[in-house]
Order: C-alpha cells, then sequence, then structure tokens
C-alpha cells in the first residue's frame, strides 16, 4: 500500500494541483515558492491530529489561495488522498475509506477526502473529512484508521540535537519502544531498579540526599516537608527510556573511548542522526500500516559528498529503510537530485502560462534505458535543469563557458533569467529533451548544437589535408547539416518547448562568418594563447585571404577546429569569453557589440529561453 495521489485545490500557492507518487522514496525538486512545503503540509492536512506523530497542523483563514491581486479565493480548501496497491487484509481494515473494484479487486483504492471551509460572516471554520469517492458524506473516518497511516514531518528548520535530547518527546525514547519486547522491557526496568539500589548505598550520593532532605525540612517544616531521591530514573520502561541520551562516541589520543555531547557534533551528521533514528522508529512500529516519512530539506548543513551519500541511502538503505514506508522529500539540491532515479524525481514548477504544475519523470513513457542514462547523465551540473525557467543544452564545455558572455552581451542576462547552459558532454540530446512535454517539465530548452560538416580533426603535419579541406556545401553554396541534426530538427518541429538551434558547421565557423571583424578579433586570442606565433592559426594566414571574408572564416575554422594544436576548443572559448567580457571604466565593453557580431541562431535561442530575462547593461 501507498499514497499514489495528492489532489489539492486552493491551499496557500497550490490553486488545483495533482501530483503521482511512486512507493517507498519520490524526491520533490523545485525553487522556492513553488509550493513543496505546500503540499506536504495538504498532506497533514488530510489526515489530521489522529495521523500526526508530533505537532499536528491547524490551518487558518490565510491559508487559502490568493489570485495574483491578492484577494481570496472564495472556495473551500479541498485535499484528496488516494492509496493504492492494497493487499487484502488492508482492504478489510480500510473499509470505511475503500473504492473496491469489484471485477479486478487488486486495483480497489483507499481515499481519503479533506475539506476546510471559512465563514467570514462569523468568523469560524469548519472541517469535514470522510473516505471513498462518493461525494461529501457526513459520516467522519474512524480515527483508528487515520491512526494506521502515521505522517511523521521532519521540518526544513528542525533541530536534530534538541530532539534527540532526554525527554516525553525524544526520537532515542521512540525508538527504543517501538523496537522493544516485553522481555527486554521487562529486562531493563530490573536493571535501573539494580542501579538505584546502588546509588543508595554510595556515600556521596547518600550524603547528598541527606543534606536535600535536612534543608527541606528547615525550609518547610517537619511535617510539610516532602522526600526527595537520587535515582538514575523512575523503574518504569516509558520513564526509563526517556532519560537516556545518544552520545557521540570516539577514539582519544591515548586509546580510550571518549564520549562526546551531541551539541559538541556538527550540524549536519547529527542531521544525519536524526533522520536514521526517525526512519528506524517508523519501520518498527507495529501499529501503523503505511507511514509516511516526511523530510523537508535533508540536505541541510550537509556538504555534497555527505549529500551524495545521503541519496544513496534514501534510495537503497540496505534493508534498514523497509517497504512499508513511503518516503517524501522536497529539496534545493541538484547533488540530491542528480543521485536519486530520475522515475523517483517529482518536479514542481512554473510553465510558460505562470501555472504550477508537477513533472513526473516515470510518468513520461521515457523507456527504462532511457531512465538508465539520464541517471548516468545527471551529475550536479545536468541536475540543474530541474531548478531552471529556461535551459540552454549544448554539446560541451566550449558552449558552456561561451555562450553566456555573448548572451549577455546581447542583452540577455541568463543567470538572471533562471536559465541554465547545461552541456550534455555530446550530442545526445534526446534523453533530456524526453522530459519536456505534457506529462514532463513545461519550461523552454533551447538545443544548441553544430551543423558538423566536415569537421574531423587532421594531424598538423598534414598540411594539405586541414589547410584545404571545406565543409560540404549544397548546391546553392550553404553549408549542409550532418544527417543528425536534420532528425533532430524534424522530430521537434512542432514541440511546444523545444527548439533546435545549430551552426552551420561549427560554433567557431558560425562565430568567424557571423561579422566581418570576428575574425581579426578570434585570430587576435588565438594567437595571444602561445608563447611563439602558432603555425596554425596567426594574423599572415588571415592577411592571406586578402580581406575575403569567406576565406577567412575557413582559415579560422580551419585553424582552431582542424589541425592538431597545443590548444584545446575549451582554452580558446574560455579566453575569447574573457575578452569579450572586458570592460572599461564606464561599463562600456572594450570591443563593442558592433564590432563582434554574435551569430543568428545564437541570438535566436537566448530569446527562446529567455523571453523575460534581465536586460544586461554593455
Amino acid at each position: 500500500m501507498y499514497l499514489q495521489i495528492v489532489h489539492v485545490k486552493n491551499y496557500r500557492c497550490l490553486r488545483d494541483i495533482t501530483v503521482s507518487f511512486s512507493p517507498g522514496l519520490n524526491v520533490i525538486a523545485g525553487e522556492n515558492n513553488t509550493g513543496k512545503t505546500a503540499l506536504l503540509d495538504a498532506i497533514r492536512a488530510a489526515l489530521g491530529p489522529a495521523a500526526a506523530t508530533g505537532e499536528a497542523i491547524r490551518l487558518t483563514q490565510d491559508d487559502r489561495h490568493r489570485t495574483k491581486e491578492g484577494t481570496y479565493i472564495d472556495a473551500p480548501i479541498s485535499v484528496k488522498l488516494i492509496f493504492a496497491d492494497l493487499t487484502e487484509q488492508e482492504q478489510g481494515q480500510f473499509i470505511d475509506i475503500l473504492n473496491y473494484n469489484p471485477t479486478e479487486p487488486s486495483e480497489s483504492t483507499a481515499q481519503i477526502n479533506f475539506q476546510w471551509n471559512w465563514n467570514a460572516k462569523t468568523g469560524r471554520y469548519s472541517i469535514n473529512r470522510w473516505g471513498g469517492s462518493a461525494g461529501s458524506s457526513e459520516s467522519g473516518i474512524p480515527e483508528d484508521v487515520l491512526q494506521s497511516v502515521p505522517v511523521t514531518l521532519l521540518g526544513a528548520l528542525r533541530d536534530a540535537a534538541s530532539a534527540l535530547l532526554p525527554g516525553r518527546n525524544s526520537r532515542l525514547a521512540h525508538l527504543l519502544i517501538a523496537h522493544a519486547t516485553e522481555e527486554e522491557k521487562e529486562s531493563l526496568v530490573k536493571f535501573v531498579v539494580t542501579a538505584n539500589n546502588a546509588l543508595e548505598k554510595d556515600k556521596l550520593v547518600s550524603r547528598t540526599q541527606e543534606l536535600i532532605k535536612t534543608t527541606l525540612q528547615k525550609a518547610s517544616g517537619p511535617m510539610m516537608a516532602q522526600e526527595a531521591a537520587i535515582k538514575t530514573a523512575e523503574p518504569e520502561f516509558d520513564k526509563v527510556v526517556q532519560s537516556l541520551r545518544l552520545v557521540i562516541a570516539r577514539l582519544g589520543s591515548n586509546g580510550n573511548m571518549v564520549l562526546d555531547e551531541l551539541r559538541s557534533n556538527g550540524l549536519g551528521y547529527n542531521n544525519l542522526l536524526f533522520i536514521a533514528t526517525v526512519m528506524l522508529e517508523l519501520n518498527a512500529a507495529k501499529s501503523a500500516l503505511m507511514p509516511l516519512l516526511l523530510v523537508e530539506e535533508p540536505e541541510a548543513h550537509l556538504h555534497p559528498q555527505l549529500q551524495i551519500l545521503l541519496a544513496n541511502f534514501l534510495s537503497d538503505p540496505q534493508g534498514i529503510h523497509q517497504a512499508k514506508v513511503q518516503t517524501l522529500v522536497t529539496t534545493h539540491s541538484p547533488t540530491i537530485a542528480a543521485h536519486v532515479s530520475p522515475a523517483n524525481l517529482r518536479i514542481l514548477h512554473r510553465g510558460k502560462d505562470e501555472a504550477l504544475r508537477c513533472a513526473s519523470f516515470g510518468d513520461c513513457s521515457i523507456e527504462k534505458r532511457q531512465l538508465q542514462q539520464l541517471r548516468r547523465m545527471f551529475d550536479v551540473t545536468k541536475a540543474a535543469i530541474l531548478f531552471a525557467k529556461g535551459v540552454l543544452l549544448v554539446e560541451g564545455i566550449t558552449e558552456a563557458l561561451l555562450l553566456p558572455v555573448l548572451a549577455r552581451r546581447e542583452g540577455f542576462n541568463l543567470e538572471a533569467a533562471g536559465v541554465s547552459v547545461v552541456p550534455v558532454c555530446g550530442v545526445d540530446f534526446v534523453s533530456i529533451c524526453n522530459l519536456y512535454g505534457d506529462k514532463g517539465l513545461h519550461t523552454p530548452i533551447a538545443v544548441v548544437t553544430d551543423g558538423d560538416s566536415g569537421t574531423e580533426r587532421c594531424g598538423s603535419g598534414k598540411a594539405s589535408e586541414w589547410e584545404s579541406k571545406l565543409p560540404k556545401f549544397d548546391t546553392n553554396g550553404k553549408p549542409m547539416i550532418c544527417d543528425r541534426v536534420v532528425k533532430l530538427k524534424k522530430e521537434y518541429e512542432n514541440h511546444e518547448f523545444i527548439r533546435i538551434h545549430n551552426s552551420d558547421v561549427t560554433l567557431e565557423y558560425s562565430l568567424a562568418s557571423a561579422g566581418e571583424k570576428n575574425p581579426s578579433i578570434m585570430c587576435d586570442v588565438w594567437v595571444n594563447q602561445f608563447e611563439k606565433t602558432p603555425k596554425t592559426l596567426n594574423h599572415e594566414k588571415l592577411k592571406a585571404c586578402n580581406g575575403k571574408h569567406s576565406e577567412q572564416v575557413l582559415t579560422i575554422w580551419r585553424g582552431i577546429c582542424l589541425a592538431d594544436t597545443a590548444y584545446s576548443k575549451a582554452e580558446f572559448a574560455q579566453a575569447l569569453a574573457e575578452t569579450l567580457e572586458e570592460k572599461n571604466v564606464q561599463g562600456q565593453y572594450l570591443i563593442p557589440t558592433s564590432d563582434f557580431v554574435v551569430p543568428k541562431y545564437l541570438k535566436d535561442a537566448f530569446g527562446h529561453v529567455a523571453q523575460k530575462s534581465t536586460k544586461a547593461s554593455n
């Protein structure tokens, strides 16, 4: 059994949204203010106080959805929870909320409906909670049903050390209570009784106890004085475990064990300790049919390497985190998003129409092979697409270094527009593009790729091969694009969000051909990388073109892309980016935008993904 669907209406920023979940781990990613916390709170509100293992959530009139103008929607807050994959036993236990399917009993679901109404005239609210798919019912859900779905929230601002301290609300105490057998309870109580008896015989304790007794008698008189005793704990199991504390054990320099308080431990490690303790407790809960664990920002206070380990643990906790616990994690961390299966990801985002929606990659009809490929590709840089308002998908580091600078020179600040430039380190754009569409992400994505006509690199010693090589031209004298790009453009020509923007041959070829002065500027940058004048590309070679721009373009292309040189295209891109970024004290570019022209296909790409970006200043 697991929580399959959550439908929320009119709650905070969630106007009307449906989110589907899978068993086990679900990671809900998204930028700030996309409703991740609101979604978790809506689930807690629907299940109510009976299901809360901690403090229950209480809605107010301020939780109602507001329009862009700031007025509240005059409609109730409603939440619908649908549970799937129920066993026969679970169907019987949830008969009060069951949607029974007589044709396919295994397809039966359980459903909890929650509605919160605000009466502006009386200044009071009303709550209705009922089960099944029928309309609003006056018969409530029995509390034992709700208690069977306990929900535990680990909030974003949690104080892990305080939650593990001794006391009635200690998570350590909850864990010990959940795991203890009757025999183990009796054994621990006997141990405490023995310890208390031993304390009474200790000279320091008995003397101090007597001093307290004498002082109390003097303060309140012998008739009204209370008896005080020094004990380890009251000899009752619950009281005993509530008095216990977790400490950090480490080896000292002398080889002896040293114990440190949690307060002396790092916040990140205490956070991990807290999460592990809660997960163990939930898995041991005997009365819970399906515990829900809601974790906000598990990456809090963790450096990237620990985030990776935590993500791996949440995905495959090696038997500690059993199947009956369903975990919903919200995160801003691309590291965590990159290290769980794309099938486990849920992305809350706003599309071009600014409507809030949730993309579930498990519902995108992506093949298993492609999901596996996406996971390999989702390193930290590529996972940034999950949090972006637009994406420039490029082949490699060369484009990733240069395109943001070219965009700024054209007046587009990609960073301010929330656009990520993502290198795929190859030409496999389709796997990532499959994440965009009806059930996927609704954000604009521009694929920037090379035409790749005749770009094979030659050896520098074979001058006759690279110095005379030409791209493949069509009958009109225009460079022909390769079959890969033709297929890519055809596949996405009518796509709502994806646009394909290709160079004529390579990025360097298109840069050189975009403006009359571009080849000279590019040659300056290339030559300045070398201690001595390079033989493959220099100003003498440009002069030999006799001012013919088309020949200069070929010279740039051949020298940078075809000849075997000591410097890479990526190093050239970085140097060119630094040169084009230089400004004077007045904030003006040293190389004016009119002198170095940006190719049209790049301008079109910038315009597609950054239509609402902040204009950059020259």
